[in-house]
């Protein structure tokens, strides 16, 4: 019932709010790419309602697509991956008391009911690689050929929605995958390329010409706001921490950790070039990037607690 009031109450919020007013453009820089792929035009020459480029890789257009298609605006995507992740809980926790309280954790969480409000694709950008993470880690306990070609496609299809999703990924997949046989690497790394030449295939083949692609594309537009070296030494970092994974639920700890820290790196830079009024005032910084870690951190403190013998708080 609790489930069912909230996804309620996005759409509610979906359907009274003006995406038009508000100072945040996810939703529209999303919403005119889907559009763009439907009427057969170049989705990056498409500016939002506040003249932005779009950071949108392919994939996240993609997912948007449906919901542009049924509902006429593609924030409700926020509602359905909200659906998501109480199927993630309800997979991942045991009891009625231990679900929740987790849910309540993302309901009652300020920065999530931003998120829904604004129609912002951020949280549920990474609500779908946190799920693509659960069935990537329940995939690799079986090698068989059918299952390495699912990895593929998974890893190939998380990675297209935003270049931060790479952090995650490597830490669940980059230890498994030396550990493949010579065939297994082969199938996998012919599967998810197979998998992007498709998903970049439909993202940018409504260009005019090469040109075109090089002045106007995601990757440009997210490499201004991520800073490449720091961004390469957390893709450095994540390989290595993969080796150090001991049991399932690091893997979320690790990806929370490593994208806080990635966000505030950004954050403090930010603040050294341009100062807190600027920063904060001014939105030299997207604050909402901190949402990016935020599934990964609620899930982690779940485990955590829950999982520890010793406290028993919640029975009481």
């Amino acid at each position: 019932m609790f489930i069912i009031v909230f996804f309620l109450f996005t759409i509610y919020l979906n359907y009274s709010v003006d995406g038009n007013t508000l100072n945040v453009d996810r939703w529209s820089a999303l919403e005119n790419g889907a559009k763009a792929l439907i009427n057969g035009d170049y989705p990056y020459n498409f500016l939002s309602h506040m003249q932005h480029k779009s950071s949108n890789l392919p994939m996240l257009m993609i997912l948007g697509l449906p919901f542009y298609l049924i509902f006429g605006s593609v924030g409700y995507l926020q509602s359905f991956c909200f659906l998501l992740f109480a199927f993630l809980i309800y997979k991942m926790f045991k009891s009625y008391k231990e679900r929740l309280l987790i849910l309540l954790l993302i309901v009652l969480s300020p920065s999530y009911v931003y998120e829904v409000y604004t129609k912002s694709d951020m949280m549920s950008n990474f609500i779908i690689l946190l799920l693509g993470m659960y069935l990537i880690l329940r995939n690799l306990e079986q090698k068989s050929a059918k299952k390495i070609i699912i990895l593929g496609l998974f890893s190939s299809m998380l990675f297209l929605t935003r270049i931060s999703s790479v952090i995650p990924l490597l830490l669940v997949l980059f230890y498994p995958f030396i550990s493949f046989s010579l065939k297994n690497k082969l199938i996998f790394i012919i599967s998810s390329l197979t998998t992007s030449i498709i998903i970049l295939y439909i993202g940018f083949h409504n260009a005019n010409n090469f040109s075109e692609i090089v002045k106007n594309n995601p990757f440009t537009v997210q490499a201004t706001r991520q800073p490449l070296y720091i961004t390469l030494s957390f893709v450095i970092l994540s390989v290595l921490l993969s080796f150090r994974i001991k049991v399932k639920s690091q893997y979320y700890s690790f990806s929370g950790l490593l994208l806080f820290m990635m966000i505030f790196i950004f954050f403090i830079i930010s603040l050294l070039n341009y100062g807190l009024q600027n920063v904060i005032a001014n939105s030299y910084f997207d604050i909402s990037y901190f949402n990016m870690c935020m599934p990964f951190v609620i899930v982690s403190i779940g485990l955590m607690f829950f999982n520890n013998k010793r406290l028993k708080l919640w029975s009481l």
